[in-house]
């Protein structure tokens, strides 16, 4: 993918998240089953980053771990609606692409389903690298990504309209416009989403520096397999 192109994608998705930021937070508002993955991973008196934060419901779990947390998102929308949430939280509106903070400032780095908006390999590797720099020797990256591949979505991709589909490789989807529905089906915005396989995620991990403890596919805080995960799930540390 072209960078001029992939730059557009990059504002649409900002666009995109500004304008259903109200339906969103209605929608997200649970606790998030797969944190019970990463609680070991983070421990009190750590400083760590939600990078792409949304609404902030992450915090909800962190902060009975008593974390130094700060959550950032690209749009400022949600970031409002995070501060409005949890108004002792840290937020701030910022980019993973260019991440505002000193090296090695945070003992672990989360990002729930972020990744995957992220077009082009070079702007992936670029977010990696970013959560790299950030991270201090011994931390941690956890992140998750939506399965694509799973059943539930494989039929829904086939029913998408063919100017929904950006790119595809040997008639596999790797790039799509994914619609965002109000509850009456009417579609308010699109999201660009990459479909990474469990391989691809992890060789981008390893390539910028990390080593990985685990990859698994997960639904609803259970792990599964790729047919049936709704989220690929990975953990890797930043190596002293």
């Amino acid at each position: 993918m072209k960078e001029k192109q992939a730059k557009q994608i990059l504002e649409q998705v900002r666009k995109s998240y500004d304008s259903i930021a109200d339906h969103f937070s209605q929608t997200r508002y649970r606790d998030w089953p797969e944190f019970s993955f990463f609680k070991q991973y983070s421990k009190s008196g750590d400083k760590v980053l939600d990078a792409g934060c949304g609404n902030g419901r992450l915090y909800a779990s962190l902060k009975e771990m008593q974390v130094d947390y700060t959550g950032i998102d690209l749009s400022p929308q949600l970031i409002k609606k995070a501060k409005s949430k949890y108004p002792q939280a840290k937020f701030s509106v910022a980019d993973v692409l260019n991440l505002p903070f000193t090296a090695e400032e945070f003992g672990s780095v989360i990002s729930v389903a972020t990744l995957h908006h992220i077009p082009s390999s070079e702007f992936q590797d670029q977010v990696i690298k970013q959560f790299y720099r950030v991270i201090k020797p011994g931390g941690y990256l956890m992140l998750t990504v939506w399965n694509l591949k799973q059943e539930n979505f494989q039929q829904k991709i086939a029913q998408l309209p063919p100017k929904n589909i950006i790119e595809q490789k040997v008639g596999k989807v790797k790039d799509i416009w994914w619609p965002w529905k109000n509850s009456q089906g009417k579609v308010l915005t699109k999201r660009y989403l990459h479909s990474f396989s469990q391989t691809e995620l992890e060789k981008l991990v390893n390539r910028n520096g990390f080593v990985i403890i685990k990859s698994f596919y997960s639904q609803k805080g259970e792990i599964t397999d790729k047919n049936q995960g709704y989220n690929l799930c990975l953990i890797a540390q930043k190596m002293l």
